[in-house]
């Protein structure tokens, strides 16, 4: 059985007598605790500050503007939002089916809208009453019109910078664009078909119908890294040989 490691206790540094530790405790809050504060006023938060401004406001009878916070996040008037759809509710003698088909008009029919001004920068107002629709382009957004001519300055800046270089000629038509392409690869294959010409004859012997051969063909380059055994001529190899290149019939019998 394997003894476990013992852990050493931790060491205790200074005083170890409890009535001493609390001496020295007491020693170093002297100072801090149960003394009167240098000063005798005390600064009152902000909060009550206000109030007591607000207070004294309202006594001498000023007129006290409202400050609402998070103004930007509230809902806007009618006005800008013209076409806030509230509850659409049933109608007296409307059945559950037909009122569910008139929400779904009502809502693809807002949807098919905003798609429409989003599409086209413009506002799309519906008279609620008569039906009428009638259109209005959308205010400029700043914030896009700064965007638009920064890129605008940019592609400035990139046209000055590439001006003396070589343009780019016209783009080609595309089907004079294929014939060029379709000749080039024809002409690539007659040249590769004219320069392994030469080689064919060596990848194989044709032998025409009827043709007698008496003797292999005598070979008199060694082939790279071959050793002496590989290239001594043997009777089977011989039979294979002649058999598949020269077509001649199993005449000759190995002993």
């Amino acid at each position: 059985m394997v003894r476990n490691r013992k852990i050493p206790a931790r060491k205790h540094h200074g005083v170890r007598d409890p009535l001493k530790q609390l001496e020295e405790k007491e020693k170093k809050l002297r100072k801090v605790t149960n003394n009167p504060p240098e000063r005798d006023n005390q600064q009152v938060s902000f909060k009550f500050a206000q109030f007591k401004k607000l207070v004294e406001d309202t006594k001498a009878g000023k007129k006290i503007k409202r400050i609402h916070k998070g103004k930007e996040d509230m809902p806007k008037d009618k006005l800008t939002h013209p076409k806030k759809i509230g509850h659409i509710q049933q109608l007296k003698e409307e059945t559950d089916e037909d009122y569910l088909k008139r929400v779904n008009r009502i809502t693809s029919q807002s949807l098919r809208e905003a798609q429409y001004e989003a599409k086209y920068g413009v506002n799309v107002i519906r008279n609620a009453k008569t039906g009428e629709i009638s259109i209005t382009k959308k205010p400029k957004n700043e914030i896009d019109e700064l965007l638009k001519e920064k890129r605008k300055n940019r592609d400035k800046s990139n046209v000055s910078r590439n001006k003396g270089k070589e343009n780019p000629g016209k783009p080609l038509d595309p089907e004079v664009a294929k014939k060029l392409i379709k000749q080039a690869i024809k002409e690539d294959k007659e040249e590769k078909s004219h320069q392994n010409h030469d080689l064919e004859e060596y990848k194989h012997d044709i032998v025409r119908f009827g043709e007698i051969v008496h003797a292999p063909p005598i070979i008199t380059a060694l082939p790279r890294r071959a050793e002496k055994f590989e290239t001594v001529p043997r009777e089977k190899k011989l039979i294979c040989y002649l058999k598949h290149y020269c077509l001649i019939p199993n005449v000759i019998k190995v002993n």
